[in-house]
């Protein structure tokens, strides 16, 4: 089982009764009779990751970073003769304006799904596939708050999480590989709606529903592909030191875990460039250890 094995790797997972669960979250009590058990884990935690990126560009701006909004990635440009692959320009065009090109020591392609077709020109291929994820926010019902969970709890039956932000509820869920199109499949968005007023019929407001869909960066072994860039297919792990570049790097791959990932991932990636081996024992792309 999923819980046996997280707990095997030192994950503070628990199988609860229902009672159990529907002390730790009373929103459940209505629906206690249709539950059969539940896990815990109680140093899992979530948040709203719009606010908390707005928050660290912020920080970033003030450490004097600047962020370039509204701009087009045109091209990376390589030395094409040179007997180690090298990035030494890349090419913008901010909304309005002409291309402009940029020189740099490195560069990181953190591009979640948009990172295949920036590399393909230069021969890398990478294994992600963009897997549309929708979300539904809805406003708790002011008359009954404690109607709407406040624990982030995962609905296994129908792959839905679901994470309380104040006075809303964030619903999140399903996967449609669907290329790269961003539209809305309402009846999707109906689905999730449907089955929230199953579970908390008095806790939202439904009809406040917000809608919104991203691209999840999937690899096959749902694994981010973190290190060098290198010629040909790069799978986890993979090496190719006669084709590796000297200074373009990969930090992408990330799937559903983008933000959980997020941190650790900048903080290794940042260490590899510095020529300097993360603590944590992972596979990372094109590096020989």
């Amino acid at each position: 089982a999923p819980t046996e094995r997280m707990q095997e790797l030192g994950c503070e997972r628990h199988f609860i009764d229902v009672n159990t669960a529907a002390s730790l979250e009373p929103a459940l009590y209505p629906i206690a009779h249709k539950l059969i058990g539940a896990t815990y884990t109680s140093r899992d935690e979530s948040g709203n990751a719009h606010l908390f990126t707005q928050r660290l560009a912020a920080k970033c701006k003030q450490a004097g970073v600047s962020f370039l909004y509204d701009t087009d990635i045109v091209a990376l440009n390589t030395d094409a003769h040179s007997q180690c692959p090298h990035v030494h320009s890349i090419t913008i065009r901010p909304a309005g304006q002409n291309a402009q090109t940029f020189s740099a020591d490195s560069f990181v392609i953190a591009l979640g799904s948009y990172s295949v077709p920036l590399t393909k020109p230069l021969n890398i291929d990478l294994p992600i596939f963009p897997a549309k994820g929708y979300s539904a926010t809805y406003r708790v019902n002011p008359r009954a708050p404690h109607l709407a969970p406040f624990v982030s709890l995962i609905d296994d039956e129908y792959k839905l999480v679901m994470s309380r932000l104040g006075d809303k509820l964030r619903v999140a869920g399903t996967a449609e590989f669907n290329g790269y199109n961003m539209d809305l499949n309402m009846t999707r968005c109906k689905a999730i709606t449907e089955r929230v007023q199953q579970i908390f019929p008095k806790g939202i407001i439904a009809n406040s529903a917000k809608y919104w869909t991203g691209l999840r960066p999937m690899t096959p072994s749902n694994v981010p592909l973190i290190g060098r860039a290198h010629l040909g297919q790069v799978r986890h792990g993979s090496q190719n030191s006669a084709a590796t570049f000297d200074n373009l790097w990969l930090n992408t791959g990330h799937g559903t875990l983008g933000w959980t990932h997020a941190c650790g991932s900048a903080k290794a990636i940042s260490l590899l460039i510095q020529n300097e081996m993360p603590k944590v024992q992972f596979d990372f792309v094109g590096i020989d250890k």
